[in-house]
């Protein structure tokens, strides 16, 4: 014991502090000198470890389960609760590991993977699985087990006071609940005695709530409560610290000091008939409780002997602390874990999930809870205490090791092989990784993907081999496994190629992958990225290095007389190359002159150009890029000899045709528009003229080029077929520096032999083709046991002209080929957005002026049946220009509509200057289309909601929007609503039955008046408005400077109803006794007789109907009839928006108990959330453990 600590002493007032901080660090051995086990937590399960690991240290329980012995067969033990139970408690007391799974034990319980993750009450589950053991040991000879050492007996009374007759019945507990504090009580029990005194004490019942004597044949008074007449060997006490506070109607957590002792004494508690009852209804007094109520020393230590026989002389119940169950956390959740005794050794330890360690004083004093220092509550504190009667004859000892059962000895060495080989299964699955490899054929852009996963102890060999033989299509394509290697990718997207392992070099194929990817070492194992590479049986393969060497380089060709650029290959070039040797290299691979080839790069972002060209031979790759990136991608004109690419190399960079598509794919990029639907035409009051027209023609006049748009043709057939892309099978592109979307598609064919073209070969295998075909940006798409879709090439004349270029399934059906060189030379010549300036330079929207564009659109209309199409337009498109062109899509004229620009959670018109370009809606997540003319200067599109005076504000309609400026008036909006209810709603209404309304903050539903102005508004006059139909003409209409509608609702104490709310009108200026006399008018109450309250909302936070709870109506809210200040006008007590309630003075209020008092404060919270939004947590499951695995065996 530690001199001068007792169980309130300095110890409880010590901070909350995590248990690790003050354990020894002894080794915690138990009485075999063998290192405790801790167990594994699932997910949520340390509930029940801190009990599985109570349940092993009481003798009694873990003997009587070794005595136990499982008759059924092996396969039979996995559903068997008792016999997972003693495997798990033998392995705790011979295991050498750290810690040990509950897996197997919960399995038993039925319980699946996901149940691990739902936490429980320790106290539940302990009632439930005592009740499986009980189930499962009918029959046997721990039949009474859990009775013998758990269950205590008591009565359940009530005695008349006036015949002394006692109707009794009798009842078993196998725990006791404490309350850590009483109903209604403010202050808590400061000790366990505390609560006990309480939990015997009778209730009185008298007066309205006597008891029915039937001796007596009367009412009398009586005492009504419960008697412990027997505890139990083992008592299970639980302290009831989660509670339920009715004004929340939230669960709480009572983190209020109680302390316990370690020596606890329960004779006084003992129902003893001698007893003078009357001293039970009282509270114990220093000198009656002494013994029980003042707490003793506690110690970790010897237990004060001169104390047990001071106590064993008043009785047998007395009983030593040998388990603290804590919780830590709040009611919502947290953290289990144990303090617990082993009772041979006198020594206490804490059982915390994987970790035991000898715990000291001060921890389990720091359970008591209370103030943790400063004004702060300690939120970790005891739950459940074990005690164990102090019983010379019966206290048994552990079994030792050395004397376990013989049927034990002969299972341990089979259930430890068995955990052994679950730690290696384990040590496996932890050691496995993912590795993914990628095909990477010729230094094609990646294609198809594999991945599988393998210990990171293996070598590259054995990577290699499980690669190779993943592509089982390879052996098709006559590529053989020693043409093959793997290279390693620092990055997922391959930004980066490290270091290759080719199948002849010993050296790095017998390299672990541990040594290949250090960080595989971590906890967290990141998947692994590898290229499964191929080369040309004459040729070798090239060389890579570590990134410091080189640099991975994608480059894409750019075929100049279709227009197209072809996905991309990956190299590696060494960082000392200059451009004439890359031009080499690439030249090598395409069979032309190095002279004819010319490699562009995007400029980067800190670049004042545009495009980059490689024009200085003898200049550096890495100097030419102005980057140091370990990756960068180009785009290359290979030279072919045809008479379009010859001239177009002997112009100006910036004047040719290569440097405009480049140019055309850098500035491209993609939308999805929402159109309107049919009910957005209805609300609009028009007509959708696409419902009678096909939404393409393309010799309609609505879809020819308009004067000064660059062109005045139409398209052909020919160019239609021609300059047209599929966008529905585009996938993003990884690489940053490729816009996805407008790279064009190619789905070339060559031989199945090794080829260094473009093209590719595909598989005529049927179980998997491995398709060289590509996606937009350089993916390339595989197709798996079906053919691979037609692909189309991007159209460079479809964003260089200002024709509408449509996309539609018959469309697609018949193109899926590149464009022949002779159709490509019908395609005109590219043409800039604006000629006068350099291509090398960025437009910008201050350069485009007002002028019209000359960027034409890409439409895939697949969605249009969800009122869907994704565009592709040129970023430097004019928003003018686009809204013209959807005007045409639309058939409408471009005043009747607006754009919007829809982000995740919103809208709202967009605004620009006639030299806006479509970069305006570059961080949109969609373009909207509002129908309705454009709004004017000073005009906003403002919400009009429907108020219902009988409905909270969250279930009020939104009707339409119409435009308002800040000097419209009341009237005007009343005009313009009345039109719109019946264009929209179909609902003719006049004028003079509608109110304009707002919500105004603090001051409720406020009405604007006729002739007040948008600007008079007490709110920004751009926030929602609120329309009011009346069943007839408003009587404020033309008096709402005299007169004023008022809110008001009844409210009967007598019934605890509240009638529905009503409107009155009143003069502005009236006096007290005019407002009482209108609401006696309405309500039938004489004038005199009413009584109001304050008007409401009283805060912002309120909304209507300002909901008042009808115990604060009943007992706090304050009802008057008259001002404080006589001569006080209605206006200090309420506006036009405002709400009060009144009541008829001489009507009776209900008298309530408190469960009516309870019932009440319930439905009102209820009705109060519903006027609120509330977060919904997910339903809890309830704790089970399934039965019938339990009791198959004893069913006949």
């Amino acid at each position: 014991m530690l001199p001068g600590t007792s169980a309130m002493g300095d110890g409880s007032s010590t901070s909350a502090q995590s248990p690790s901080l003050t354990y020894s660090d002894e080794l915690a051995l138990d009485d075999n000198d063998h290192r405790y086990v801790g167990l594994v937590n699932q997910a949520m399960t340390c509930y029940l470890n801190s009990l599985i690991q109570t349940l092993y240290m009481t003798p009694e329980f873990r003997n009587a389960l070794y005595d136990w012995e499982f008759a059924g067969s092996t396969e039979e033990e996995a559903k068997n609760i008792p016999c997972q139970l003693q495997k798990l408690f033998l392995l705790l007391q011979t295991s050498d590991r750290g810690s040990l799974e509950t897996k197997d034990l919960t399995a038993s319980f039925g319980w699946d993977s996901s149940e691990a993750y739902d936490q429980h009450d320790v106290q539940e589950l302990c009632r439930l699985m005592f009740d499986a053991l009980e189930r499962r040991w009918r029959k046997t000879k721990n039949s009474s087990l859990i009775q013998d050492l758990y269950r205590g007996t008591m009565q359940d009374f009530v005695k008349c006071l006036k015949c002394n007759t006692e109707n009794v019945r009798e009842d078993v507990f196998l725990d006791l609940p404490l309350a850590v504090k009483q109903f209604g009580a403010r202050e808590a029990f400061k000790s366990v005695e505390d609560a006990l005194h309480a939990f015997i004490r009778p209730e009185v019942l008298d007066g309205s709530n006597q008891y029915e004597c039937a001796k007596c044949k009367e009412k009398t008074d009586a005492h009504k409560g419960l008697r412990i007449t027997q505890f139990p060997y083992l008592l299970t006490i639980q302290l009831k610290r989660f509670d339920f506070d009715y004004n929340t109607l939230h669960r709480v957590k009572l983190n209020d000091k109680m302390t316990f002792p370690d020596l606890l004494n329960l004779n006084p508690f003992v129902y003893d008939p001698t007893k003078d009852e009357r001293m039970d209804t009282e509270e114990p007094t220093q000198s009656s409780s002494e013994e029980t109520s003042l707490p003793e020393p506690f110690s970790t230590g010897h237990l004060d002997r001169e104390r047990i026989k001071r106590y064993l002389a008043q009785g047998k119940y007395v009983y030593e602390l040998f388990s603290v169950m804590v919780h830590s956390g709040s009611a919502a959740g947290g953290h289990y874990f144990a303090y617990i005794k082993n009772i041979d050794q006198d020594k206490w330890y804490c059982f915390n999930d994987s970790s035991v360690k000898i715990a000291v004083s001060e921890d389990i004093q720091r359970t008591f809870g209370g103030p943790s220092g400063g004004w702060s509550y300690s939120n970790t504190n005891a739950y459940m205490l074990m005690y164990r009667q102090i019983d010379a004859g019966r206290n048994a000892k552990f079994v030792k090791s050395l004397t376990l059962p013989p049927h034990l000895v002969q299972l341990k060495e089979r259930w430890q092989q068995e955990e052994e080989e679950k730690h290696r299964q384990k040590a496996l699955e932890n050691s496995l990784i993912r590795v993914m490899v990628t095909w990477c054929p010729f230094g094609y852009a990646p294609s198809v993907k594999e991945d599988f996963m393998i210990p990171n102890t293996e070598t590259m060999q054995t990577v290699f081999d499980k690669s190779f033989e993943r592509f089982d299509d390879l052996q098709n394509l006559n590529i053989k496994r020693e043409n093959c290697r793997l290279i390693k990718s620092s990055t997922t997207y391959f930004i980066e190629l490290d270091e290759s392992f080719e199948s002849g070099d010993e050296e790095a194929m017998s390299r672990k992958l541990v040594d290949v990817f250090p960080n595989l070492t971590y906890a967290y194992k990141p998947d692994v990225w590898l290229l499964l590479d191929a080369k040309p049986p004459s040729a070798p393969f090239r060389p890579i290095t570590k990134t410091d060497a080189g640099k991975t380089v994608t480059f894409h060709r750019v075929c100049i007389d279709a227009g197209i650029i072809y996905p991309e290959r990956v190299y590696f070039f060494f960082n000392d190359w200059t451009v004439k040797q890359a031009k080499e290299f690439i030249a090598e691979r395409y069979e032309t002159s190095w002279e004819n080839v010319r490699i562009v790069m995007d400029a980067p972002y800190s670049s004042t150009q545009s495009i980059i060209l490689f024009d200085r031979d003898d200049e550096t790759i890495e100097h030419a890029a102005h980057i140091s990136s370990p990756r960068i991608t180009l785009f290359v004109d290979v030279g072919m000899d045809s008479t379009r690419s010859v001239a177009d190399r002997s112009l100006p960079f910036a004047e040719s045709r290569l440097c405009a598509i480049l140019e055309r794919k850098k500035y491209a990029t993609t939308f999805l528009v929402k159109l309107p639907s049919p009910v957005d035409y209805t609300v609009a009051g028009m007509e959708d003229s696409r419902s009678n027209t096909p939404l393409f023609a393309p010799t309609s006049s609505a879809h020819k080029s308009r004067p000064g748009n660059g062109s005045s043709a139409t398209l052909s057939p020919a160019s239609t077929l021609t300059d047209c892309i599929d966008v529905r099978t585009i996938t993003t592109s990884p690489s940053p520096m490729v816009t996805p979307n407008l790279t064009p598609q190619a789905s070339p064919s060559v031989s199945p032999c090794v080829s260094s073209e473009d093209e590719s070969a595909t598989s005529s295998k049927k179980k998997r083709q491995i398709s060289l075909m590509y996606a937009a940006g350089g993916d390339m798409v595989t197709s798996l046991a079906s053919p691979p879709p037609l692909q189309a090439c991007w159209p460079l004349q479809a964003l260089n002209s200002g024709n509408l270029v449509h996309m539609s399934s018959d469309t697609v059906a018949t193109t899926g080929t590149t464009p022949s060189t002779e159709l490509a030379d019908e395609v005109p010549p590219l043409e800039t957005a604006d000629s006068s300036s350099s291509p090398d330079d960025p437009p910008s929207s201050s350069d485009a002026g007002a002028k019209s564009s000359t960027f034409g659109v890409v439409v895939d209309d697949s969605d249009v049946k969800q009122n869907t199409i994704t565009i592709s337009v040129d970023k430097r498109m004019l928003v003018k220009d686009f809204k013209q062109w959807l005007a045409d899509y639309l058939v409408l004229d471009n005043t009747q509509f607006v754009l919007m620009k829809c982000h995740a959670s919103s809208e709202y018109e967009a605004s620009w200057a006639d030299s806006a370009t479509m970069e305006t809606f570059s961080t949109v997540n969609a373009i909207g289309i509002k129908l309705g003319a454009p709004l004017k200067e000073n005009e906003k599109l403002i919400k009009m909601i429907r108020f219902d005076m009988q409905e909270s504000e969250d279930k009020w309609q939104t009707l339409f929007e119409i435009p308002i400026s800040s000097d419209m008036t009341g009237a005007m909006v009343a005009e313009k609503c009345k039109d719109m209810l019946l264009k929209a709603c179909c609902l003719d209404v006049d004028s003079d039955c509608l109110r304009v309304r707002e919500v105004v903050s603090g001051r409720g539903i406020a009405l604007v008046g006729p002739n007040e102005t948008m600007n008079d508004r007490q709110s920004i006059w751009t926030k929602d408005l609120l329309i009011q139909i009346l069943d007839e003409p408003d009587p404020c209409r033309n008096v709402i400077e005299s007169m004023r509608p008022i809110f008001i609702r009844r409210w009967h104490p007598s019934t605890l109803e509240l009638l529905p709310v009503r409107e009155i009108a009143v003069p502005v200026k009236a006096d007290m006794s005019e407002l009482l006399a209108e609401i006696g008018r309405v309500s039938a109450i004489p004038a005199d007789r009413v009584e109001i309250t304050e008007a409401s909302p009283s805060s912002c936070w309120d909304k209507y109907p300002f909901w008042k709870d009808r115990l604060v109506l009943l007992n706090e809210t304050n009802f008057f009839s008259e001002w404080t200040n006589k001569g006080d006008e209605l206006t200090p007590l309420t506006d036009s928006g405002q709400l009060i309630y009144f009541r008829d003075k001489e009507e009776v209020a209900k008298d309530l108990s408190e469960e009516d008092r309870k019932a009440v404060r319930i439905q009102d919270n209820q009705m109060s959330q519903k006027q609120n939004s509330w977060t919904i947590r997910r339903k809890e499951r309830p704790l089970r453990i399934q039965m019938s695995s339990s009791i198959a065996d004893d069913l006949d």
